[in-house]
């Protein structure tokens, strides 16, 4: 039963109001990880959008695509251990 209503909060594409929002608050915050995020978001990191599907209320999970790997062995990378 769950399976039936596991993809109804599911979007294989983000909305362009979406990525326009991530990229607004990646812009404003200060510091290079951030420019990252922000270089992330544009190059089109972000596949999908999962609304719901957890039991902590308000939660959003962002399916990625294959270009994430482009991110993966980087300098900043380092800096999150």
């Amino acid at each position: 039963m769950f399976t039936l209503f596991g993809n109804l909060f599911t979007r294989h594409k983000v909305m362009p109001w979406e990525k326009d929002f991530l990229k607004s608050v990646f812009s404003k915050l200060q510091g290079s990880e951030n420019s990252l995020l922000y270089d992330q978001i544009v190059e089109g990191v972000i596949g999908g959008v999962c609304i719901g599907l957890s039991s902590i209320p308000n939660t959003v999970v962002f399916r990625f695509t294959p270009i994430v790997d482009k991110y993966e062995n980087n300098p900043l990378a380092e800096l999150n251990k």
